[in-house]
């Protein structure tokens, strides 16, 4: 009896090991939505690190200027709730410190599409997807040779 506790504990960790690997996993990659009309990107890599583009405008990725500081992009996520808690962080590069946090939630919809809510008025994190913070962003497919 002790060794099928030991053994279905085991798969248990396995399981959720799996399914946290598989969520992260599901964010990398570009994302594309709209806000009040303006089309917007943002860009997960597998390092970390996060790139915005909206109107041809960039901020983030793994080098711009902040300030007249060259500074670096990088989020988080927390994968442990049905409705995931992400931050975008900007770190100073010279010094790895951290300037500023856009606190965010995300939630799956499907592979392809994901809810983002984010809040660019204090630090506070969103609870709710409240329609007016709230931007579908759907997967853009890479092509084959990026």
């Amino acid at each position: 009896m002790k060794s099928i506790v030991n053994y279905l504990f085991l798969i248990s960790i396995l399981f959720i090991t799996c399914n946290t690997s598989i969520a992260q996993d599901s964010l990398i990659g570009h994302w594309e939505g709209e806000d009040q009309g303006e089309v917007g990107n943002i860009h997960f890599n597998k390092n970390g690190i996060a790139l915005f583009i909206f109107n041809n405008d960039t901020l983030g990725g793994d080098s711009f200027t902040i300030g007249g500081h060259e500074a670096y992009l990088k989020y988080t996520v927390e994968y442990s709730e049905e409705i995931h808690a992400l931050d975008f962080i900007i770190y100073l590069k010279d010094n790895d410190v951290e300037v500023g946090r856009i606190p965010c939630i995300i939630r799956f919809e499907n592979e392809d599409n994901i809810f983002v809510c984010m809040n660019f008025n204090d630090e506070s994190r969103p609870t709710t997807f409240d329609e007016g913070d709230t931007i579908l962003m759907t997967r853009i497919p890479l092509e084959k040779n990026e």
